[in-house]
């Protein structure tokens, strides 16, 4: 019924009365739905160290690795689901978007594919896997699958931008102009019809792009004021940080600081990546901070716990950005 607090404190009391596999199951289940991953976690470990293979437990703990960003351990408890429950959608899928992070494209398209050939009408695994189709440069394919999202669900999120990027880069021009009147009205309306980065190419007006990046968004965060006299601590966050365009373009901007005046910071979630470039833009900050194994809200934390007054992300919309920790 959707009373997940209560649930969540019924499942306590069964467990100090009669522990079960049931009761740890659904506690999980429900600290998930509240949003106390951690607390699932810990839940669904109970449960699963009574019946290591149950098949519940075992989905649930896939998507709660899932949400925490731990991609890696994900993959691991994924296989393990899988193996009792073949054909299971949100863990297919939890799968997918973590083989994807770790950079392990191709398998997870593999994933993608088991997916949809499982449930052919799931908008949602047609829409992911047309979305890795179009990051593996394979845009026919991948516009076949956002037309047959179309045809389940019209509505699905970004889906008309999606479609109309795709067609564009095979230069397919057929409803090109129904395509864009109905992304700019989507974007009247308030929803997120096309991805910011897709607009920059496809759209000329200014305003839309700023609509497109308002509605993608994460809320403004707040953050407490640096005492004054101390140096402002400026970190700069980015998955480039070695010899990439962003790097190249960087390395001067961080040399040219004035040490008097800024205290600077390199927050590095990418690859580790050695290299001359590399070195040149370890040595023009005064902190190099590598966090690509923590989830979005432990880098936040790590951000404030060095009093990070100035966070730039250096990502944006493009490909390993991660605007989560910003929220």
């Amino acid at each position: 019924a959707g009373h997940l607090a209560q649930a969540a404190e019924l499942c306590e009391r069964l467990i100090v009365e009669a522990p079960s596999v049931e009761a740890w199951h659904v506690l999980g289940v429900s600290r998930l739905g509240l949003g106390q991953a951690w607390e699932a976690l810990a839940a669904l470990n109970a449960g699963l160290a009574m019946d290591a293979r149950r098949p519940g437990l075992l989905s649930a703990k896939t998507l709660v690795l899932n949400s925490l960003g731990r991609d890696a351990e994900t993959v691991a408890a994924a296989r393990a689901a899988l193996a009792v429950d073949p054909d299971n959608p949100p863990v297919l899928a939890a799968l997918a978007a973590s083989l994807q992070k770790l950079g392990g494209f191709e398998e997870a398209l593999a994933v993608l594919d088991r997916a949809v050939q499982a449930s052919p009408k799931d908008a949602k695994a047609l829409a992911s896997r047309a979305a890795l189709l179009l990051l593996l440069n394979r845009p026919a394919q991948a516009a076949r699958d956002f037309e047959a999202v179309m045809e389940i669900d019209p509505l699905h999120p970004r889906l008309a931008g999606d479609l109309m990027w795709a067609r564009r880069q095979t230069c397919d021009w057929d409803e090109d102009a129904a395509l864009d009147m109905l992304v700019k009205a989507e974007l009247k309306l308030g929803r997120a019809a096309i991805a910011p980065f897709a607009a920059l190419a496809i759209f000329e007006e200014p305003v839309v792009h700023r609509r497109c990046a308002e509605l993608s968004a994460p809320p403004a965060p707040t953050w407490p004021p640096r005492p004054e006299g101390e140096r402002p601590r400026v970190a700069y966050l980015s998955a480039d940080l070695h010899d990439h365009a962003t790097g190249r373009l960087l390395a001067g901007v961080l040399e040219a600081h004035d040490r008097a005046r800024v205290e600077i910071f390199a927050v590095s979630y990418g690859p580790e990546a050695p290299g001359p470039l590399r070195e040149r833009l370890k040595a023009a900050c005064e902190h190099w901070i590598e966090v690509r194994a923590l989830s979005d809200a432990a880098i936040a934390a790590r951000c404030r716990e060095l009093g990070v007054d100035i966070a730039v992300d250096l990502k944006g919309y493009t490909q390993d950005g991660r605007l989560g920790l910003f929220a």
